[in-house]
């Protein structure tokens, strides 16, 4: 009931009812702490978030792997960046090891913030430490470097994710063409676009919005979507 209380943003019905538990004497396990941990991280109610986090112990309970993933992204959302690295360095000097996810976890925040050298040195790390980057991966990272107009990077990071067999979906496709998009470099957009409609993926609203109002307003862009015109037909 807490997870559904959590799932549906009922965060305090979801804090009464835990604490009616323990008033019971009931012992909450992790599943619900993690339940928690993500609810009120989802609601930015960090401080309750860590209060519960550290309380497990009271419980003998200790946090697991994917307490610490929510606890971490809780953090990030809320723009506690130091205190998730602080969590993240803890981690690392428990029994469990940081996998890929915690990393794309972290990353992801240290982009939001614009913290983006932090970012790609973390980035550069999940391969040092015997770690393979997935396609959330790349694609945070990928998004870093367009959300700071860094276009040549974040191609270049493209270019790397499939050398290395992580193949793009479409999420990454999508925002390496709308960065090239908003820096009115529509050849490499359309190269992009081409690529992607080979593959059979469609890019998303943001981008195709974009590409209709370009149709109108430069001719390179509606020649260069004349051979494809599915990109535009698919949202009319």
């Amino acid at each position: 009931m807490i997870h559904g209380y959590c799932k549906s943003w009922k965060i305090d019905e979801a804090i009464h009812l835990y604490q009616k538990m323990l008033r019971k004497g009931l012992k909450p396990n992790t599943v619900t702490y993690n339940s928690l941990i993500a609810g009120l991280g989802e609601a930015g109610k960090v401080r309750t978030a860590k209060k519960l986090f550290h309380e497990m112990s009271t419980v003998g309970l200790s946090p697991i792997l994917s307490t610490y993933i929510v606890m971490l992204n809780g953090l990030c959302k809320n723009g506690h960046i130091e205190e998730a690295m602080d969590l993240f360095k803890s981690l690392e000097s428990s029994k469990y090891e940081p996998n890929v996810e915690i990393y794309s976890v972290l990353i992801e925040g240290m982009c939001r913030v614009g913290r983006l050298d932090e970012a790609r040195k973390k980035f550069n790390e999940i391969s040092e430490k015997g770690l393979v980057p997935d396609v959330v991966t790349y694609n945070i990272m990928i998004n870093g470097f367009c959300k700071k107009g860094l276009l040549v990077e974040a191609d270049e990071l493209l270019f790397q994710m499939e050398e290395k067999g992580c193949i793009p979906d479409s999420i990454s496709f999508s925002t390496i063409i709308q960065g090239f998009l908003r820096e009115n470099d529509i050849n490499r957009a359309m190269q992009l676009l081409e690529k992607m409609r080979k593959r059979n993926l469609s890019p998303n609203d943001a981008v195709t919005s974009m590409l209709l109002h370009l149709v109108l307003v430069d001719a390179r862009c509606h020649a260069a979507l004349e051979s494809l015109p599915s990109v535009l037909h698919e949202r009319r």
